[in-house]
């Protein structure tokens, strides 16, 4: 693998079967020349940009916007990747890098930029929100511009995004319904989570992938008839809360929940209760 273009110190271009890919390690452009050949031990990582638009969209980023704050981005993914044991969709090199460059550019200039789904995102997404908070600890160590907690949480849903492979409104209409979700929860049982455990981070998990698949118009398919009459027999006060989730889902967005999908959110529900 040679060097085709070098965007800083640690970022450079190579061309891998006549395509471009982007090659990422610490002083893997260090005092190289276009030609070079880049050794293994160099690459941290390599990443290829999926489509021709989106190749268009880095290239037009890489032209428009310093290299290092692709350095930056690439700081951030690994500690998400790591820490949250998953593999980001890789177009948040192009979004994340673009977002930070915009970010710090708005901060030098005194503009603020409010994030409207703060607390949501630091009450729903804890682990995202505190790489969050790391990545803005990296931009000032590269930048010495100090961003806000605003800024963490746009961050932590450019990785949530990265992790569901959704566009910013969807995520950010996916956190919006899960809070509200919970909160029926809340006041139909007056409970308070215990948002460290087991069962709350299911539940979590589990809404997001239901409000994911109301986005994107699917359902769960029903199965067992016989199973549903069985569940909401036996937990009339849940399938109670279930009817009310559903008003909500059904007024604001014209979906009608499956049978199995009311079997998930009562079993979900229940464990609450116990």
């Amino acid at each position: 693998m040679r060097i085709n273009k070098i965007l800083n110190n640690n970022v450079v271009i190579a061309i891998i079967d006549g395509e471009e890919i982007v090659v990422m390690g610490k002083g893997v452009g260090f005092k190289k020349q276009v030609g070079d050949i880049i050794l293994p031990k160099d690459i941290e990582k390599v990443f290829k940009i999926q489509g021709e638009r989106e190749n268009k969209s880095f290239n037009q980023l890489m032209g428009e916007t310093p290299a290092e704050y692709l350095t930056i981005t690439k700081d951030i993914v690994s500690i998400a990747e790591s820490e949250l044991k998953i593999t980001l969709n890789e177009v948040i090199f192009i979004i994340l890098t673009d977002h930070l460059f915009f970010a710090v550019t708005r901060q030098k200039e005194g503009i603020r930029v409010d994030n409207p789904i703060l607390w949501e995102i630091k009450s729903l997404y804890k682990k995202e929100f505190d790489i969050g908070l790391k990545g803005v600890e990296i931009v000032e160590k590269y930048t010495g511009i100090k961003l806000s907690e605003d800024e963490a949480g746009f961050i932590a849903l450019h990785i949530i995004n990265a992790a569901l492979n959704e566009d910013m409104s969807n995520t950010m209409n996916i956190t919006i319904m899960t809070n509200k979700i919970l909160n029926i929860v809340k006041r139909e049982f007056n409970i308070k989570f215990n948002e460290n455990s087991l069962d709350y981070m299911r539940f979590i998990t589990h809404l997001k992938f239901f409000a994911q698949r109301i986005f994107k118009r699917t359902q769960v398919k029903d199965e067992d008839k016989e199973f549903y009459d069985m569940v909401v027999t036996k937990y009339p006060e849940e399938k109670k809360c279930v009817d009310k989730i559903e008003i909500y889902i059904t007024n604001q967005f014209n979906y009608k929940l499956s049978k199995q999908e009311v079997i998930y959110l009562i079993m979900h529900i229940r464990k609450f209760r116990i």
